[in-house]
């Protein structure tokens, strides 16, 4: 069997490599020659054959399946819960109509649900404790440093509408549900000075090695996503504005399943005021346990033997 030479055809430009559980990645960045790169490529080399009798070295669909459930198996559940309490230090967040700051409340609800997980038999760990400036990469890098089951990112939304209330729950992905949902990372992304850059314009080895980290994740992302939505509405008895997608920054390179929960609309005259109640912040903190006791069980069923508490 021949090999064609690629190199006809495509110049590496980068190339990287991006460990994902127990799963190793060769990336590379390639485009086409240009004619001056064409002229000066090596000559080609012999074409290599395969060994007479050799079995194919391409995986059959149904085989890479089962290659993809036997590696899930394999990953234990740590039993290690990353709280992202959103914002802090000089980055606000959102601010209410009484002054009341997304960044405190954030940090309020996400030491209430650190003592559950913790009381639950899990573990819980903040990626802050206090109000102090924190970045994108330090935030990824607790998660990725302890091999976390999961990573909830924690927020409060805003509006320009003052009547604008309810709960969204979103998960990675390079295109927005919506155009609200584009706005929302816009703003939450800011925090990270990215000033609401379009992902596509980055074009970076780095962002590749983010999403690639993600992509692993995506279902499972998806299925956390929408407990923590549903436990949040049925305990607040709030709108239910859905499960979305959107660009968040804060969701990539954390390789696990990930979310970023708006617990409501801070700019919100009453739902902002509820925020900042402790009775309010402790329903929240129990959904958001609920959420994480359901999703650990359907960790533990899919990985099976492979799990440790």
């Amino acid at each position: 069997m021949e090999m064609p030479d690629v190199r006809k055809h495509i110049f590496i430009r980068r190339s990287g490599f991006l460990l994902v559980g127990l799963t190793a990645f060769l990336l590379l960045h390639c485009s086409h020659p240009s004619p001056k790169q064409e002229k000066n490529q090596l000559e080609p080399l012999p074409a290599l054959k395969a060994p007479e009798g050799s079995a194919s070295t391409q995986l059959s669909e149904s085989e890479a399946a089962k290659g993809s459930r036997i590696r899930d198996r394999q990953k234990p559940v740590s039993g290690i819960i990353v709280i992202d309490p959103g914002h802090g230090g000089q980055e606000k967040g959102a601010v209410g109509p009484t002054g009341i700051m997304e960044k405190d409340i954030c940090l309020a609800i996400a030491k209430r649900l650190e003592k559950l997980v913790n009381k639950s038999g899990l573990k819980a760990i903040l990626t802050r404790r206090r109000d102090g400036n924190i970045s994108l990469k330090e935030r990824t890098a607790i998660a990725n440093r302890y091999q976390a089951d999961l990573f909830i990112s924690i927020h409060a939304n805003a509006s320009t509408r003052p009547t604008t209330k309810g709960i969204e729950t979103y998960f990675l992905s390079l295109e927005a549900s919506d155009d609200e949902a584009r706005m929302v990372a816009v703003l939450e992304n800011k925090a990270f000075g990215f000033e609401g850059k379009a992902i596509e314009e980055l074009g970076d080895l780095e962002f590749i090695l983010w999403d690639m980290a993600q992509t692993e994740y995506l279902e499972e992302s998806s299925q956390l996503a929408e407990l923590i939505q549903v436990y949040l509405v049925q305990f607040l008895n709030s709108d239910d504005r859905g499960v979305k997608q959107a660009p968040f920054y804060v969701l990539m390179g954390v390789a696990m399943p990930a979310v970023l929960v708006e617990m409501g609309f801070i700019s919100h005259p009453l739902e902002g005021e509820r925020l900042s109640s402790g009775y309010i912040q402790d329903k929240i903190a129990r959904a958001l346990l609920k959420s994480i006791l359901k999703f650990q069980g359907l960790l533990r069923a899919k990985r099976g033997a492979g799990s440790r508490k």
